[in-house]
């Protein structure tokens, strides 16, 4: 399972970049684990769920994932910030993250219901912009 600031749960989507480069893979969260022998090219996710979106209306978007509804968005990060990927490791009984990849913006997606202001990505990305304006000088 990768992990990172953000849950990136569809971990294959990332596998494809190189240590510590930049790459134009699209990122996504998604509200469920996919496990699979051999990573996401086992289980087929371009196949199987990146056909399937579909734009609704601007920054709307509506897919399925094994029959299931998924409604999503796509979030920026504020300026000044940068996501970034970390694939966990075992050393010497030390838990280690290395970088595999940054991102300024990804999708995340709803099971069966429309994303929103209330849902916890988006109060965390809220949270940077009030953190911002409220320790700004005078």
């Amino acid at each position: 399972q990768t992990r990172a600031l953000i849950r990136i749960m569809a971990d294959g989507l990332v596998d494809v970049c190189l240590q510590g480069k930049e790459c134009s893979t699209t990122l996504h969260l998604m509200p469920c684990e996919i496990d699979a022998a051999g990573g996401v090219n086992k289980a087929k996710v371009n196949c199987y769920f990146t056909s399937t979106i579909k734009e609704e209306s601007p920054n709307r978007f509506r897919a399925s994932f094994r029959g299931r509804p998924l409604h999503g968005t796509c979030v920026t990060l504020p300026d000044h910030y940068t996501g970034v990927v970390l694939k966990e490791s075992k050393s010497s009984g030390k838990v280690l993250y290395n970088k595999t990849t940054s991102f300024s913006s990804f999708y995340y997606w709803n099971l069966d219901k429309n994303t929103s202001q209330d849902d916890h990505i988006n109060q965390c990305i809220q949270w940077t912009r009030i953190s911002n304006a409220i320790h700004q000088k005078v």
